[in-house]
């Protein structure tokens, strides 16, 4: 009878584990007191240890340090994490509304070690969820990750960051200091809403994201991205700007408004759209930013956009293929250089 109820537990507690099709659960309880499922121990942070799928079931609130604790580690790879709608809550918190304040947080630098969740593992998927108040990033993730319908805010070094590249998709990232969201590799950043800044690593596709209000650059971008129907508003410095030389970027059909508007930023750090070299400027629209509507620099070309009462000029640099509008201050025809 003692070996018939000790396997009936065994049974419900590992039906409580793997309540859902083998989905195992996380929560609160389980973090703190037993382990939530086998190779994870009582205490933060949840250690995943096995391929599959998890799921939180209720709010996790991370005790406050030091030491400073991450909430969830993945060391698997090819794991899902499901945050149900759920919040990961760290204690860093942050002042400042940028761009034209600095974003001060209690914690906030690439040495700190907590966040939300943690993978080193590749090919993770995290989604659905809140992850705010950590010294370091919200979430951080490996190569071939994907993140996606997760709100981050109030964390120290930004909202996430994804090592070697990934998906980055219809996230939320508001107010966390440094950069936003950060894909540090090829990878796709696509139909998220940002204040503060967005960093796409190599040959990144970066499509109809809303950024806005980054103390220093919008949208910036290494060798080799398409950057199409953005919108980038009121951030410190550029609106977009490749970084690198050569740049080889596609920037079309994106609105770019109002940036470099820092009082830190200098004369050259201010313009809607900068590009380093070897760069195709198309059917854009670029208004009212401090400094050059657009500036280009060597093998660059621009076509079909409309560029108007930017401060320092509409265009410099870059071969004009035909079809754009210009106006404004030191405009003196409505056809751009």
């Amino acid at each position: 009878m003692r070996s018939i109820l000790i396997a009936i537990g065994l049974s419900f507690l590992t039906a409580n584990a793997m309540a859902d099709h083998g989905v195992r659960e996380i929560s609160q309880t389980c973090a703190e007191q037993t382990g939530c499922f086998p190779g994870d121990t009582p205490g933060f942070p949840v250690q995943i240890d096995a391929p599959g799928s998890y799921r939180l079931i209720g709010d996790l609130d991370i005790p406050a340090g030091p030491p400073y604790l991450t909430g969830i580690e993945i060391g698997a790879d090819f794991v899902t994490l499901n945050l149900a709608g759920f919040h990961i809550r760290g204690t860093n918190e942050c002042t400042g509304i940028p761009p034209l304040e600095d974003r001060v947080c209690d914690r906030g630098s690439f040495s700190e070690t907590d966040r939300a969740v943690r993978a080193t593992g590749i090919g993770v998927d995290v989604r659905n969820g809140h992850a705010s108040g950590f010294g370091r990033y919200g979430i951080e993730l490996e190569v071939a990750s994907l993140l996606r319908d997760v709100h981050l805010a109030g964390n120290g070094y930004g909202g996430a960051n994804l090592e070697g590249g990934g998906l980055l998709l219809r996230n939320r990232a508001i107010l966390n200091d440094g950069t936003a969201l950060n894909s540090d590799g090829p990878g796709v950043v696509r139909e998220n809403i940002v204040r503060g800044g967005v960093l796409a690593g190599d040959q990144s596709v970066v499509d109809s994201n809303t950024v806005r209000d980054s103390r220093s650059i919008g949208i910036s971008l290494l060798a080799g991205s398409v950057v199409t129907n953005n919108t980038a508003t009121r951030n410190g410095q550029y609106g977009i700007r490749g970084t690198e030389a050569p740049s080889v970027l596609t920037i079309r059909r994106n609105t770019v408004l109002e940036n470099g508007i820092n009082p830190t930023a200098s004369e050259f750090q201010n313009d809607g759209i900068e590009c380093h070299s070897i760069c195709n400027v198309t059917e854009n629209t670029s208004r009212g930013n401090v400094g050059f509507g657009i500036d280009l620099f060597r093998e660059s070309a621009y076509s079909m956009n409309v560029v108007t009462e930017n401060g320092g000029g509409a265009v410099n640099g870059g071969e004009n293929r035909n079809g754009n509008h210009c106006a404004g201050p030191n405009v003196t025809l409505p056809t751009c250089p």
